[in-house]
């Protein structure tokens, strides 16, 4: 048994669920790690998802509402986290770059067209409780391997994404945030 720590595991589950057998597979998986948090990327199928953590003892789940078919979900564990809110950072940026140096007017196109899911959640273990906020993230894939100077290179837009998600959570918060 654990004794005062949470245990967090964040997976791109890439188009959640790709075979009949995955569903099953992933919460036999989830099941056996016990941990109290999940958070996923690449949700293709809401439904399937809800399907399985609504048959898992324990858990509940939320789902980001910006990111299309390829989605954000947070899994926690009902005895251990309380969800109270959550906040799709970014989302009311448009999802192309404009061509300009600025950036950030356009931060959902440097996340890959997936605007970060930030959760407020309150974990316990039954002696002390904290609350924290955990930030779901995925990042534009592929590349060349080099940081080039222009709006559509992956790995740029890589470290634009993670310059505004630093800039935010300095700007945010004192701590507790995962």
């Amino acid at each position: 048994m654990r004794i005062n720590q949470i245990e967090i595991v964040t997976w791109n589950i890439r188009q959640f669920p790709q075979h009949s057998t995955t569903t099953s597979y992933v919460k036999n998986l989830l099941e056996a790690w016990n941990a109290d948090i999940y958070l996923f990327q690449e949700i293709s199928s809401e439904s399937e998802l809800i399907n399985m953590v609504n048959s898992m003892n324990d858990y509940s789940y939320v789902v980001d509402d910006e990111s299309g078919n390829l989605g954000f979900a947070l899994v926690y564990k009902n005895s251990t986290v309380t969800f109270n809110s959550k906040n799709e950072l970014w989302a009311d940026t448009p999802n192309n770059n404009d061509g300009d140096s600025d950036y950030e007017n356009n931060a959902q196109y440097q996340f890959a067209s997936r605007p970060p899911m930030e959760n407020y959640i309150t974990w316990t273990d039954g002696t002390k409780s904290m609350d924290l906020y955990v930030i779901d993230v995925h990042y534009k894939c592929c590349g060349d391997g080099n940081i080039e100077d222009e709006y559509w290179d992956e790995e740029y837009r890589r470290l634009q994404a993670s310059y505004y998600l630093k800039q935010y959570i300095d700007n945010s918060f004192s701590s507790n945030v995962i």
